[in-house]
């Protein structure tokens, strides 16, 4: 086993108005041939990032192991959600997109009538909160656990550097966002 350690760095995370200390660390497990990225957030808190689950989710796909390494130091936090807990209601203000590392998320909105319209069904390797975040309103509808739900949150800001400094991460959105338009 490789351990590598990366330069620590000060991160300033909304809505949360401390800052933490972070650093990264990368690990290859040649046995197994998986690759994680350990990240201390919060003192006493160490995050386990899977480099293959990335992969699987839709902005990170085709990425070359190189260019998912540089992913994890964008990730805000991990958050664990019961099934049953609302993750967002539609126009709250969240300045984070949201992976599905695994579990099913209900998006939908509610008519004058108050009658659900679901729009769609959301799991594991996709995105919630993606409109919200790019165009600095609210959220677009509301977001339901169905299932135990595990995510990775990455900032707004931290999503503009991500697709400004990998083309193929901008057009991968762009792929998500035209098939989630397609779909839904």
């Amino acid at each position: 086993t490789e351990l590598i350690i990366f330069s620590s760095s000060i991160l300033s995370l909304p809505p949360f108005p401390l800052t933490h200390n972070c650093s990264s660390a990368f690990r290859l497990d040649k046995a197994f041939r998986v690759t994680y990225i350990i990240r201390e957030t919060l003192p006493g808190f160490n995050m386990a990032i899977n480099l293959e689950t990335l992969a699987k989710m839709h902005y990170f796909s085709g990425l070359t192991e190189e260019e998912l390494k540089t992913v994890p130091q964008y990730i805000a936090f991990e958050k664990t959600v019961p099934r049953g807990e609302m993750l967002l209601c539609e126009g709250d203000m969240s300045g984070y997109t949201y992976f599905i590392v695994s579990g099913a998320v209900k998006v939908y909105k509610k008519n004058a009538n108050g009658k659900e319209q679901i729009l769609n069904i959301q799991t594991a390797g996709e995105s919630l909160n993606d409109v919200a975040v790019f165009d600095g309103g609210g959220a677009a509808a509301n977001m339901l656990a169905m299932t135990p739900v595990q995510l990775y949150a990455i900032t707004s800001a931290d999503m503009e550097k991500l697709f400004m400094q990998n083309p193929r991460i901008a057009r991968n959105i762009a792929r998500a966002l035209a098939s989630r338009v397609r779909r839904d």
